[in-house]
């Protein structure tokens, strides 16, 4: 088997939880006896990655559960489908699917003060020079940065939409 991490009964359940690196062998094999299957696999800006198939889910004991939470960029599961808070789960081949569109809405308060504090440091440090220097010096700035005048500078938002990618550092004219 690829790699495999192993943690131990400690103060949990009868059992112990087993972390594989994803591979489609070890997907049809470990699947069949796999209680809770928790996919988050995503690539920012783009469509969730497919990693386990229909076929595979079916594989799938009855009552067992996938929580895809990836669903925001279209799941990674083939069975999967955006659900909502009123309504987090359906069952679908016998297996319970929990598909909740845009978790942290559930947690506002919790998830805008985490989000708060961790940018506050940033914002600070980048209120200092001007957008040019900004865009120059901070790396997560460029990367996150989708539209500039009206351009597509976010490569995956402009492959994923069929649109013209415009490099932000050549729009402003700077060689890094």
């Amino acid at each position: 088997m690829d790699k495999m991490i192993r943690f131990k009964e400690s103060n949990s359940i009868n059992g112990s939880l087993k972390l594989y690196r994803f591979t489609a062998e070890i997907m049809d094999k470990l699947l069949p006896e796999t209680d809770v299957l928790i996919s988050a696999a995503a690539i920012p800006g783009y469509k969730a990655p497919l990693l386990v198939t229909e076929k595979q889910v079916k594989a799938m004991e009855t009552g067992s559960v996938i929580i895809d939470l990836a669903i925001d960029q279209g799941g990674s599961v083939e069975t999967s489908r955006p659900t909502t808070q009123e309504d987090p789960v359906f069952i679908h081949h016998g297996i319970i699917h929990y598909c909740v569109s845009n978790i942290p809405a559930a947690v506002p308060h919790t998830s805008s003060t985490a989000l708060s504090h961790s940018v506050i440091p940033f914002i600070l440090q980048m209120s200092k020079v001007d957008f040019t220097e900004a865009i120059a010096t901070f790396q997560g700035l460029r990367s996150g940065l989708n539209i500039y005048r009206g351009k597509v500078v976010n490569k995956a938002l402009a492959e994923t939409h069929g649109h013209e990618y415009y490099d932000i550092l050549e729009l402003l004219e700077l060689n890094l």
